[in-house]
């Protein structure tokens, strides 16, 4: 007797789909993290901006990293129930 397969997609799919929230995250999250240091008028805003900076590189970074391992991800995948 043959165990039927189950096919699991969008695996790819779900990598990029992070990958944009990543890309979103790091956009965002630096605009509201510049908000922030301007609200403290002067107290260490220009160390706190390269930081608010590395921060949002080191994200768009994670995110192409994501982004290019989802093209390696082949979106279809057959397994066997237990």
């Amino acid at each position: 007797m043959t165990q039927p397969t189950i096919t699991v997609h969008g695996r790819g799919s779900a990598v990029r789909g992070m990958a944009s929230g990543v890309f979103f995250m790091a956009f965002f999250g630096t605009l509201w993290a510049c908000t922030g240091i301007m609200g403290l008028q002067g107290w260490g805003a220009p160390l706190l901006l390269v930081a608010s900076v590395a921060v949002c590189i080191a994200l768009f970074i994670s995110g192409g990293s994501l982004l290019s391992a989802s093209r390696k991800i082949k979106d279809h995948v057959s397994i066997a129930p237990f």
